[in-house]
């Protein structure tokens, strides 16, 4: 199960969404063609395209095929026209979406549903909605298209939406803002370390922008330390950078400025100085500058300062609003403030960093076939042979099979951009550099034996289509743009009647599927993989609950698992679960009162309450009215317990305090036992540390975390910095051991050296004098105890139920 995003649709639209995956899951169940099917709804941190995401193995013609789909459910009152490429809003959701769920898609997860390459799953990208076609739409037709409307389709054929150039120009600029943003939070944090290291390209944002980094935003020297294992260049910001008004520049520098500037620090004394001149009359933009984002930054709404430190007292933050300030005086305070930090700063680059010249990985001390100069050689005929081989218009490919063939060669392929290759202004390709003048040494060479092999360079053109290359201006990228088609080519929109009416043939199956699904999925999604726990026979019979014990009141310190238990009971009989805060803060009030209403009079209806607002008190009363001539049983917790019996009168009252991990089946206590826990800073499964006796005391939100898969620590680290600054110059200490003599009145001491504490008394008293270092003695031998014990012989039950 995964988890569910936040902020999901109201009633209406999660009763659309509800249908529509009952639909799916029914019509998948009896697809004889569908192999292991996947089916989630509300993804969480996928975007858009989250409300139904399906993947299975699917027969397509005579071929077995991996699809993947991923829905947004679109409900609408009135038909509009909901699918365009014209809304920027909805274009930069939907590729923003597309990109996300491209980039989960990976060989070595976990995850079942994003297990494998995405090139190999054929994606499909779906906007299902009740609103009418755009008439620029073409109709969805691909291999695909048949499986997919006998799977989701409750209307017509799919359509998909034409795209422009002007969408592609759109995306492109959004997807570089977006890069340049989080590049520029990359620099930051590189410098802010400020840690004499050099920085790593080991990231691919790096590796695609940092040529034009280069050429733009660094001046970069040559290479310093040659042939040593700290060779790096030097990279200063050029002058220009400072005052440029490039928008993407700017958006880069304004990122860096307010990066570097948050993780300034102040002692209390100095910053509460600051505050207390930036507080008079007139404004000190010098002041400012040295508080700016660490301590208060700009409200950009209200145009007034206030604190980054929300938790600050009320008065002063109301006098910090008062302050006379103008959007130029914040603008000034950044730029003095983060000048004053990067205008002598000194960034070590990797030697590759900007192309200045070729990188090779040969040395000029060995006498094998890789050497510099022989690896270059090599170089040269591969690329002489490209170039004789290329297509017509004399077009040469470079892609991951080209770049794989040169990395054998010890070639570092992406360092000839921007040097040898450079963009060519009339058209998508990259072309021959005419300029040799700001070639480094190896590239200089390596063009002039091309150019003796080949003297026509600057007819031949080259398409790369590696997306790590550098790219070598802010304007279009053809990878990009790739991906753009694609989720075109991908995304399709099933103009669907109601969901109601594409019953004829399976009419009551399918209407009683959805029902008894509906508010149960809703419900599933907020508890997680709660839902998917059992209890053991005991557990269950202790609620003493029949089909008749009904209007009932269950009180728990653990809601959702009080509610997976009540489930599991009533598994024979008709019922359905509901949270009733959801249900008091719908904004399609209207809507569920009649939904209420509906309810047939035979149903058990779990009504899940843990938490009640006051706001809430009149929808409260309404509901209740309505539930209170149902069949209700009501989950609650001690804190909610007076204001529910306000409502719901002379309703029994019974306490279930059967919820911890020893009331759970054999089965889920073997899920639960899995789950990773930070033992004094030692990730270990609570098996480890936990044993049949002691499962009684896991319970309550300890408990529920476990489910879900949540990391909980238990006990301090038995080290401390001080013990790991020194713990490479411990010896072993000597200790006196006092003791009487059994037949004189006076102390004999005996030495020995501790190497752990198995052995010792319960309690033994250490003493010294200041400064011995008892603290050091105690941390080492707790750790040589620790590596001596297995964590299983640990006393669990007594570690554990302190830790809760």
């Amino acid at each position: 199960m995964y988890r569910k995003r936040e902020g999901t649709s109201g009633i209406k639209g999660q009763l659309y969404e509800t249908k529509l995956i009952s639909l799916i899951n029914f019509r998948a169940k009896f697809d004889n063609s569908l192999k292991d099917f996947y089916l989630a709804t509300n993804m969480a941190d996928i975007g858009t395209f989250d409300d139904i995401c399906f993947r299975a193995k699917a027969k397509i013609g005579k071929n077995n095929k991996q699809i993947a789909i991923f829905i947004q459910a679109k409900h609408r009152e009135a038909d509009k026209t909901v699918l365009t490429l014209n809304s920027a809003n909805d274009l930069s959701k939907w590729f923003d979406s597309y990109l996300t769920i491209k980039r989960s898609f990976k060989q070595d997860t976990k995850d079942v549903f994003f297990k494998g390459k995405f090139q190999d799953i054929d994606s499909y990208f779906i906007m299902y909605t009740t609103a009418k076609d755009d008439r620029d739409n073409v109709r969805f037709d691909t291999e695909v298209a048949h499986k997919l409307n006998s799977l989701i389709a409750t209307g017509n054929d799919a359509v998909q939406p034409n795209h422009k150039e002007t969408h592609v120009e759109f995306l492109c600029d959004i997807v570089m803002k977006e890069q340049l943003v989080e590049l520029a939070t990359v620099f930051a944090e590189f410098v802010n370390k400020d840690d004499n290291t050099v920085l790593s390209m080991n990231n691919d944002l790096i590796l695609i922008y940092h040529v034009i980094l280069a050429k733009k935003f660094f001046l970069i020297s040559e290479i310093r330390n040659k042939n040593e294992d700290s060779e790096h260049r030097i990279a200063r910001f050029r002058s220009e950078f400072y005052t440029s008004d490039d928008e993407f520049m700017k958006l880069f520098r304004d990122t860096l400025y307010k990066e570097i500037l948050k993780k300034r620090a102040l002692d209390d004394v100095t910053r509460n100085e600051l505050l207390v001149k930036l507080l008079e009359e007139p404004l000190d933009v010098q002041i400012l500058a040295k508080l700016i984002h660490s301590v208060v930054t700009l409200n950009k709404d209200t145009g007034k300062l206030e604190f980054v430190n929300k938790s600050v007292g009320e008065d002063l933050r109301h006098r910090l609003e008062k302050v006379k300030v103008l959007r130029t005086n914040v603008h000034e305070a950044i730029s003095i403030a983060a000048e004053e930090i990067l205008r002598s700063k000194e960034i070590k680059v990797p030697v590759p960093f900007g192309n200045k010249d070729l990188t090779v990985r040969g040395s000029e001390d060995t006498n094998d076939d890789f050497t510099a100069d022989s690896i270059l050689v090599k170089v040269k005929n591969k690329m002489v042979e490209m170039l004789l081989q290329s297509a017509p218009g004399n077009i040469v490919t470079i892609d991951k099979n080209v770049e794989k063939e040169f990395s054998k060669i010890n070639i570092d392929l992406a360092s000839i951009m921007g040097n040898i290759l450079i963009a060519d202004q009339n058209s998508k390709y990259m072309q021959f550099s005419d300029n040799t003048d700001t070639l480094g040494d190896i590239a200089k060479q390596l063009f002039s034996e091309l150019q003796s092999a080949i003297p026509n360079l600057q007819d031949f053109k080259f398409n790369v289509d590696v997306e790590t290359f550098p790219v070598l201006s802010f304007e279009k990228i053809d990878l990009i743009e790739d991906d753009i088609s694609a989720l075109a080519t991908t995304i399709g929109t099933f103009l669907n009647k109601n969901t109601d009416s594409v019953m004829p043939t399976t009419d009551n199956i399918l209407r009683r599927y959805h029902v008894a699904l509906t508010h149960k999925v809703m419900y599933a999604m907020k508890m997680g993989n709660i839902f998917d726990i059992t209890f053991n026979e005991h557990a269950v019979k202790s609620l003493n609950l029949t089909e008749k014990s009904t209007n009932v009141i269950f009180v728990t310190e653990n809601i959702p698992l009080t509610v997976v238990k009540l489930m599991q009971s009533l598994n024979k009989f008709k019922h359905t679960v509901m949270d009733l805060e959801d249900l008091l803060q719908t904004k399609d009030y209207s809507t569920l009162v009649a939904e209420l209403t509906k309810i047939e009079q035979n149903k058990i209806i779990i009504l899940a309450c843990d938490n009640i607002q006051r706001s809430s008190n009149k929808r409260l009363e309404n509901i209740s009215n309505i539930l209170n001539e149902k069949r209700i049983i009501i989950v609650t917790n001690t804190a909610v317990l007076d204001t529910v019996q306000i409502y719901f009168k002379d309703i029994k009252e019974i306490r279930d305090d059967r919820c911890s991990l020893a009331d759970m089946s054999e089965k889920s206590q073997k899920t639960v036992l899995q789950a990773k826990v930070n033992f004094q800073d030692v990730e270990v499964t609570l098996d480890t540390i936990v044993d049949e006796e002691s499962m009684q005391t896991v319970e309550g939100v300890v408990l529920n975390d476990f489910i879900n898969n949540e990391t909980r620590c238990f006990s301090n680290s038995v080290t401390n910095v001080n013990y790991e600054k020194v713990k490479h110059l411990y010896v072993d200490r000597r200790v006196c051991i006092v003791c009487k003599a059994t037949e004189a009145r006076y102390i004999i001491p005996k030495q020995i050296v501790l190497s752990d504490l198995n052995g010792l008394s319960k309690v033994v008293l250490l003493t010294a004098k200041p400064g011995m270092g008892k603290s050091t003695l105690l941390t080492h031998l707790s750790i040589k105890t620790k590596e001596s014990i297995k964590p299983s012989n640990l006393d669990s039950e007594s570690q554990l139920a302190g830790s809760l």
